[in-house]
């Protein structure tokens, strides 16, 4: 968790606010007491990097070249609530490092897309990925959602 500190502080802040916790604090409880299998291994589909109210991306996929990870999702905004402005924030982690690659103002709903460029010496490495959107004005934000497990610069 303290690899991906800075995105779990945006991700969890209103939530957070809302039990009178650390966003740090809150992420924490819900990794131990979510995001174990039974034999006590981690499952990265289990992780939760932002929690919220907002809907979440539609129909997301992780495309890959050399450049990076490029994550799409369905432009179509359905409700009051969502905003074509909402910005889309992405976490890429490579596991048993700190290495991260985060985003966390993106490009807006509207766009359907943004990349991750990643440096060359991740190429082979296997990353995971998260998405997640926030609100313009970060009043509100969606959970996130595992988009699995991409190794950079190889095919999946």
């Amino acid at each position: 968790m303290a690899y991906i500190l800075d995105f779990v502080r945006i991700g969890f802040n209103i939530e957070s606010k809302k039990r009178q916790m650390t966003a740090h604090n809150l992420a924490k409880s819900y990794l131990l007491n979510n995001s174990f299998d039974q034999d006590g291994m981690l499952d990265c589909s289990k992780v939760v990097v932002s929690a919220g109210t907002m809907m979440g991306a539609t129909d997301p996929a992780v495309l890959m070249d050399d450049v990076g990870f490029h994550v799409t999702w369905d432009t179509e905004v359905y409700g009051e609530q969502e905003r074509k402005s909402d910005q889309v924030m992405l976490l890429a982690y490579l596991p048993g490092t700190t290495y991260q690659n985060i985003i966390t103002s993106g490009a807006k709903r509207k766009v359907g897309n943004e990349t991750l460029a990643m440096h060359t010496s991740c190429h082979g490495k296997t990353f995971h990925i998260w998405i997640a959107f926030i609100a313009e004005d970060r009043q509100s934000i969606s959970d996130s959602q595992y988009l699995g497990a991409h190794r950079f610069g190889t095919s999946d």
